[in-house]
């Protein structure tokens, strides 16, 4: 149940998210290849997080699973619509965003809580994921498009980077003047680290926070001298660290509700 709650959570936000970084690169400079690239994902990963949230229809009511499909078919329609065309209009693949991020929402509030804090962290974790993934399959369509822009990379990027930054400041803040249950009792954020359910935290705050911070700022420093490739498998780092912590955050947010 807690691997079925975690992956509905991971696969609806993603697949919500991803199409909106289409926002932060000029779509017209590159191939039909890429936009396929950004809303297949988006629909197989979607998919598979509507799949799970039929594996547990006595959890969900049956409107929030309809919500989920309507969100999917949305996405399903937008997708083939624009799947041979050679440009994309972005406020068009924002409608399917918009449906999901709200399936989402019904979704966390009925297996985690419908709590307004929760959600918005949860909304940045999920930009977090999909901006590391995002910056690291464009990084990566430098190494075929030769003459791409190096500003597109370096705008996603950046754009990762303040993201990465606003979820640092969250989580310190949270855990100097956080609580959190435990053991049926409230206690701060700075006596459950200390205690061995709170230890594996500090793993997400190191992962998802802290190192694509650092990585982040090297990708910068390594795109200022136009070193793509390199750029790149930075880029890659950072997605496995981003997963990584997202695993952990996930699991935290389940089993104690912690917005982190």
């Amino acid at each position: 149940m807690l691997l079925t709650t975690i992956s509905v959570l991971t696969f609806t936000l993603f697949g919500a998210l991803y199409p909106l970084f289409t926002w932060t690169v000029r779509m017209n400079q590159l191939n039909r290849g890429f936009h396929r690239m950004t809303l297949g994902l988006s629909c197989i990963i979607g998919g598979v997080g509507v799949v799970f949230v039929f594996l547990i229809p006595a959890i969900v009511p049956a409107n929030v699973r309809i919500g989920e499909v309507v969100w999917l078919v949305s996405l399903l329609a937008v997708t083939g619509y624009y799947w041979n065309q050679e440009s994309i209009k972005k406020w068009v693949i924002t409608i399917p965003s918009i449906f999901g991020v709200i399936a989402f929402y019904r979704i966390l509030s009925e297996l985690i809580s419908g709590d307004i804090e929760l959600f918005m962290i949860s909304l940045l974790g999920g930009f977090i994921l999909c901006g590391a993934l995002f910056s690291m399959i464009l990084g990566h369509w430098y190494l075929n498009v030769v003459s791409l822009p190096i500003s597109m990379l370096r705008s996603t990027v950046k754009f990762l980077i303040l993201i990465v930054a606003l979820r640092f400041i969250w989580d310190m803040g949270y855990i100097f003047m956080g609580e959190v249950p435990y053991n049926g009792l409230p206690v701060s954020m700075t006596q459950f680290l200390q205690t061995f359910d709170g230890f594996f935290l500090l793993f997400a705050l190191f992962f998802g926070t802290l190192l694509p911070l650092i990585l982040g700022i090297l990708t910068l420093k390594t795109i200022a001298i136009k070193s793509t490739q390199s750029a790149t498998g930075l880029l890659y780092v950072i997605v496995i660290s981003v997963v990584m912590a997202d695993l952990f955050y996930k699991y935290y947010l389940v089993l104690v509700s912690l917005p982190l």
